[in-house]
């Protein structure tokens, strides 16, 4: 029985299953949407009539209904994105974070979510064909979301560390191109 655990084990993780959870909420790969996006995608907030007449179609993202001054105001988001952990510095820097700097320095290891999002007012006069005017507002930044260490958004990752295509890093942990003599 011990060597059926062991084996278990060293082809599994003990937290295997929380970073495919964690993975499978933030990323979405190419032909999937990420939790995150179904989740901005099905908000509805002070919608008493049906999406479908809310400028930009049902099936146009999350939907938020404002009532200012007598003013029809329709927010529609759309487009999250997930960046890339990074520190900045107090300077303005900015550079790419490790779960072990932000460990030392007492940070957080997070990324920035940024949201796109159309506003329609009525008070905005509409494009032809439009109903309401509209203000587009693309990657504003909403919030930060903590990276969990081994996941596939961790700078440290496997797939993170090779670098693109057109310039491929590769890491040894023996030798380095400084080394070369």
């Amino acid at each position: 029985m011990k060597e059926i655990v062991e084996s278990y084990f060293q082809r599994r993780s003990l937290v295997n299953h929380q970073l495919m959870s964690y993975n499978d909420t933030i990323l979405g790969g190419e032909s999937r949407i990420s939790r995150m996006e179904k989740i901005v995608r099905n908000i509805r907030v002070g919608t008493d009539e049906a999406v479908e007449l809310i400028p930009g179609g049902k099936d146009a993202g999350g939907a938020i209904k404002l009532d200012v001054l007598e003013k029809e105001i329709y927010v529609r988001l759309k487009g999250l994105r997930l960046g890339n952990p990074t520190i900045r510095e107090a300077n303005g820097a900015e550079h790419p974070a490790t779960p072990m700097e932000c460990r030392i320095r007492k940070l957080t290891y997070f990324s920035p979510i940024y949201m796109d999002f159309i506003i329609y007012r009525d008070d905005i006069p509409p494009e032809p064909g439009q109903t309401h005017g509209s203000i587009e507002e693309s990657s504003v930044h909403i919030g930060n979301l903590p990276i969990m260490v081994r996941s596939a958004r961790c700078n440290l990752h496997p797939n993170n560390i090779a670098g693109s295509q057109d310039s491929p890093r590769k890491l040894s942990p023996n030798t380095s191109p400084d080394d070369a003599e």
